[in-house]
């Protein structure tokens, strides 16, 4: 069973840090169960400039810690 509580802390804390990481994460639909996630193109890369969507399918498993990004 997936822990709403705990996703919905974690869209909060991701999209808080949006205009230092510009990545962003919001639900797909009413369920938190499918989101959409959004990243920026790495700088100095052939795709600097361009954005690029995540499909993010939360199945039954637990988050037990998730990554963290440098900016």
């Amino acid at each position: 069973m997936v822990d709403f509580r705990g996703v919905q802390k974690e869209l909060q804390e991701c999209n808080k840090d949006m205009q230092v990481s510009s990545i962003s994460v919001k639900p797909k639909s009413d369920s938190l169960s499918n989101l959409i996630g959004t990243i920026p193109g790495p700088v100095d890369s052939p795709y600097e400039g361009g954005s690029f969507l995540i499909n993010i399918v939360l199945t039954g498993l637990k988050i037990v810690k998730l990554a963290k990004t440098d900016p």
